[in-house]
């Protein structure tokens, strides 16, 4: 896992090579990285396509149950015209789509790596995967999303000094390389961390996969 953005950069150019030059997908880099057939980076990518319309079925049914989750709530809420309830229902639909979010969030992975393409059996085995890990791994992804963010607001000071003594042309084109480099690092890493913790929760002892995460 030293190697991921060389893996993902790799990835893009032999697609492009094959006049396919798209940006790899989650799907391709968890092929890459979990499956113990040691794909090729084309035939990673073929994994990849396999699994997009899976991915999109399994992100369509999470969307429409959410949906009638958070719709009922919100009703409900409205209906009773109370200002006190429609908060109290604001902060139940936050941590019900947290939530959620948290224990779907195996889907690619069983995509990519088990090859499971039935939405409804995706997001089960996600669901059960992650239990009695949800806290654990919520803690993780926040820790993950914070690192990312204080990154973000470094490159932008760095942005921001470059501007003024570059000029904002200059600057402008400093910022989109930054942006691009940072952001596609934070998407590999948090992919991989996606895979590491697939492995964990799908093949080691209830108290292992304890132990990664404290």
């Amino acid at each position: 896992e030293k190697d991921l953005v060389r893996i993902s950069e790799k990835a893009f150019v032999d697609a492009s090579h094959r006049g396919n030059p798209r940006p790899c997908t989650q799907e391709d880099l968890l092929a890459l990285l979990r499956d113990h057939n040691r794909p090729t980076v084309g035939e990673a990518i073929k994994i990849g396509l396999i699994g997009v319309l899976p991915a999109i079925g399994t992100y369509i049914v999470l969307v429409l149950g959410l949906g009638l989750v958070v719709g009922g709530l919100a009703g409900l809420a409205g209906a009773t015209g109370n200002a006190a309830v429609g908060a109290l229902a604001a902060l139940i639909i936050v941590l019900v789509v947290v939530y959620v979010s948290v224990k779907v969030s195996l889907s690619g992975p069983i995509i990519a790596i088990e090859k499971v393409y039935n939405p409804f059996k995706i997001l089960a085995r996600s669901w059960r995967l992650t239990k009695g890990n949800s806290f654990r791994l919520f803690l993780f992804y926040l820790l993950l999303i914070i690192v990312y963010l204080v990154v973000s607001i470094v490159v932008g000071l760095i942005v921001a000094v470059l501007m003024v003594a570059l000029g904002q042309s200059a600057g402008m084109m400093v910022n989109a390389l930054l942006s691009g480099v940072v952001g596609a690092v934070a998407y590999t890493v948090f992919v991989a961390v996606l895979a590491a913790v697939h492995r964990q929760l799908s093949g080691s002892s209830a108290a292992a996969v304890s132990e990664t995460f404290e």
